[in-house]
């Protein structure tokens, strides 16, 4: 995910990512469109998605419960974007074909 970001600040792109988990959607989206039945039932910020509009999107779970689970320091990365590789012109070069195939398998 954090590759992701690089590479679309990096090409002025947008991508559109089928994720479902919230904790990574949260951590990683700028903006996050939750479908229920094919319609959508919110679109907004990270922070402004509450356990109630989880509920309205997967059904009935204690998400306030998941919410602190994911607070906690096993949900934070390993490394921050400081320490991160970065990404040069030839390191993205290599990296795309790949993620545009599914990943760098």
């Amino acid at each position: 995910m954090r590759l992701i970001r690089e590479l679309c600040a990096e090409r002025k792109l947008a991508a559109i990512i089928n994720i479902h988990d919230v904790a990574l959607a949260r951590q990683f989206a700028d903006r996050i469109v939750g479908l229920r039945a094919g319609e959508i039932v919110f679109d907004g910020a990270p922070g402004e998605l509450t356990a109630e509009n989880l509920t309205t999107i997967y059904g009935e779970e204690d998400w306030d419960t998941q919410a602190a689970e994911e607070e906690s320091p096993a949900a934070i990365p390993s490394r921050s974007s400081a320490e991160a590789t970065p990404l040069t012109p030839r390191l993205t070069s290599s990296l795309a074909p790949n993620l545009a195939k599914g990943g760098a398998r």
